[in-house]
């Protein structure tokens, strides 16, 4: 669900960014916007009947396995299973597939030390502690959940603000808002349309971007998370796109500074 939800913030991204500007300069800002949703809800409806049909391709040919099975194998046999059903299995009882418990069990933590964090949430279910923290009231789901957790929390945001408090959650969201007004002011002058290939590469990062971004609710890759690469191409791409940005405003700016030598 979390991959669903993020490939649909991909989508939407990469509508209004690389193919929205295009057909307003020929269709206009009304028929252009009919165009994009309907277009959005044809990939919709059109990938949801791919998985679909998957989903019951792939039952059918287990389907004809187990029937096969069953032909040769004495019809006494109670046990086989006459119907098999391709999906997938959750964790849990609810679905989030158990992160609902992780992350109110990240926030009991966060609880502790609410200012600062707590830098290693990992837990030791038989000394009912951890290196930082008292767990012993807290509740067996949330210890279950902590424990097979084993420091990830699913979710980029919890994590941030339970390992590093309210004072590393705010300076995360501070850049984060920087960040991202940097990319939109870009994208939304259209100046800057007149170097295409640069107008596309930042779009495509920024659409890659929002993507991690969208994904860290369900995920956490961006920080404190020692052997996921997908953290590093986040960072790396919001480097390589804020460098391609600022050579854009000290190009303007070493223009308007010949401009005014020559007056």
């Amino acid at each position: 669900r979390g991959g669903e939800v993020t490939a649909c913030s991909v989508l939407v991204i990469l509508l209004l960014v690389c193919f929205l500007p295009q057909t307003m300069e020929k269709l206009g800002p009304v028929k252009s916007i009919v165009t994009v949703t309907a277009l959005f809800f044809s990939i919709i409806i059109i990938s949801m009947a791919g998985i679909k049909l998957t989903r019951t391709s792939f039952e059918y040919l287990a389907q004809l396995v187990n029937s096969s099975k069953l032909s040769n194998t004495s019809s006494d046999n109670d046990e086989l299973e006459k119907e098999i059903e391709f999906r997938r299995i959750e964790s849990g009882d609810d679905l989030s597939n158990g992160r609902y418990n992780i992350w109110s069990g990240g926030l009991k933590v966060w609880e502790k030390s609410p200012l600062f964090g707590v830098a290693d949430i990992r837990i030791d279910k038989e000394k009912l502690m951890s290196g930082k923290y008292d767990i012993s009231d807290f509740s067996d789901e949330f210890i279950k959940w902590l424990d097979q957790a084993d420091g990830n929390l699913h979710n980029a945001y919890i994590q941030i603000i339970v390992n590093s408090g309210i004072i590393g959650f705010v300076i995360m969201f501070i850049y984060a808002l920087f960040m991202f007004i940097k990319y939109v002011k870009y994208l939304i002058d259209i100046n800057n349309r007149s170097d295409q290939v640069r107008f596309m590469v930042v779009g495509m990062i920024f659409v890659v971007v929002i993507a991690f971004a969208v994904n860290g609710l369900f995920e956490n890759r961006l920080l404190f998370d020692r052997q996921d690469p997908y953290g590093l191409m986040f960072w790396f791409n919001i480097g390589t796109g804020s460098a391609l940005i600022g050579e854009v405003k000290e190009k303007r700016v070493s223009l308007i500074n010949r401009n005014s030598r020559k007056e």
